[in-house]
């Protein structure tokens, strides 16, 4: 059994346009303020929805950060999922990448926040854990075991290139990109 079974697991509803417009609001105001600092009322009128509505989707402004975190991860997850019943050996074959390449371009905002101005333990560990399984999962198919550590080092890698990509898009080519995944994938 997978031992980050819990990172596949992550549901994601469909949204409103409500929602989405909470979500914008929120990712907008995180890059002015702390998380902690953001209260519903301004984040309602900043996405011209009445109070009672926000409160019919979510309990508190960290519930609405949850469930963009998800997001990001089930979207990262599935666009992933060859990965794991893949026996790449070759960057040339790695042209899924270009699929999360993609994704961290048209969702810079959110991931630049969610990565570089605020942080956040959770949603790292939330990214890490869905790596680590996809890693485990891809460990089946190739019948080699690894350790947590090198798990971990694995996931940190990868969402530190994220982070990289965030900064450094136009400068990384797919070439160069998926040579160094492909070099780490070979060991798992």
């Amino acid at each position: 059994m997978n031992p980050y079974n819990n990172s596949f697991k992550i549901k994601v509803s469909p949204v409103t346009t409500t929602q989405i417009l909470l979500r914008r609001a929120l990712i907008k105001q995180m890059h002015n303020k702390n998380i902690n600092q953001i209260e519903v009322t301004s984040l309602c009128q900043q996405a011209n929805v009445a109070r009672n509505t926000f409160y019919s989707h979510y309990q508190n402004i960290d519930d609405l950060l949850n469930e963009i975190e998800n997001t990001i991860v089930s979207d990262l997850f599935n666009i992933n999922l060859d990965i794991m019943d893949s026996t790449i050996e070759e960057a040339n074959e790695l042209n899924f990448y270009q699929k999360t390449l993609d994704y961290v371009s048209e969702n810079k905002t959110e991931l630049n926040v969610l990565l570089q101005i605020q942080p956040s333990i959770r949603f790292l560990k939330k990214m890490k854990d869905s790596i680590k399984y996809q890693l485990v999962e891809r460990m089946k198919h190739t019948h080699r075991q690894q350790s947590d550590l090198k798990l971990d080092i694995a996931a940190s890698a990868t969402v530190s290139s994220l982070i990289y990509s965030l900064d450094y898009q136009n400068e990384v080519t797919l070439q160069e990109a998926s040579e160094l995944i492909s070099e780490v994938l070979k060991h798992f």
